[in-house]
């Protein structure tokens, strides 16, 4: 029967104390802090592999990583005698590897938003449903990143302004990173600038120079761009009739 500390952890994925068997010198602290401050992205299906990288900390730090990725599989249910053959005496070590799996399936499903539970709903182990959400979204999240770097590879400004144009790109990148793939300042420098309109070239290569031996924050790079199209609205205006 689980004991009355355990079976609070089990109904409560929130809880914060150590859990503790008779039957084995398993002991393991809980999530030291409330588990929606640790995982602070519910699985949505856009962020998958963010996801895993707040997951993945909680289940080694609790040595529980065994349970979905098949390294601690289910020991027997019935214990053997001396001449191996199964015998009606239950393992308390298998017990013991049940309450542990419903802890980490609890834990599993209390960090899926809404629109990804009832995918797993029926799943009553831990590992066939990390499984299904790994088959349900990993290849998704792997064709997500390449739709999106192929769109912020060729974004163009158009007839937009710097403000809007700039926007866009931040706005690929956001969905970038929640995805799992994270842009730095100087290839996000480099889409933004081949995207630009003819009139920026002189800007492009100004900038170029400029930054050869000390690369540009992306923030500084906004502040050049946005004074470069001040400077070249004014410049159409003096000369406008």
């Amino acid at each position: 029967m689980v004991s009355e500390h355990f079976a609070h952890a089990i109904s409560d994925p929130f809880s914060v104390s150590p859990m503790a068997s008779s039957s084995s010198n398993f002991s393991a602290t809980l999530i030291a802090s409330n588990l929606n401050q640790l995982v602070s992205a519910k699985l949505d299906g856009s962020n998958y592999l963010i996801w895993l990288s707040q997951m993945f900390p909680i289940l080694k730090n609790n040595d529980l990583m065994g349970f979905v990725d098949r390294s601690e599989p289910c020991p027997s249910q019935f214990l053997l005698n001396n001449q191996e053959k199964l015998t009606t005496n239950l393992n308390p070590k298998y017990d013991l590897w049940h309450k542990k799996d419903q802890l980490v399936l609890r834990w599993i499903n209390a960090t899926l938003s809404n629109n990804v539970a009832p995918s797993v709903f029926c799943i009553t182990s831990s590992r066939p449903t990390w499984t299904a959400l790994e088959k349900k979204f990993a290849s998704k999240t792997q064709s997500r990143i390449s739709h999106l770097t192929c769109k912020i590879q060729a974004l163009t400004q158009d007839s937009c302004s710097c403000s809007a144009y700039l926007d866009e790109a931040k706005e690929i990148v956001a969905r970038l990173s929640a995805a799992g793939k994270i842009v730095n300042d100087d290839d996000l420098i480099t889409y933004v600038t081949h995207g630009l309109n003819p009139s920026y070239l002189p800007f492009m290569i100004s900038l170029s120079l400029a930054t050869r031996d000390h690369p540009l924050s992306f923030d500084d790079f906004q502040t050049e761009l946005q004074s470069k199209e001040f400077l070249l609205e004014t410049q159409y205006e003096s000369v406008s009739p």
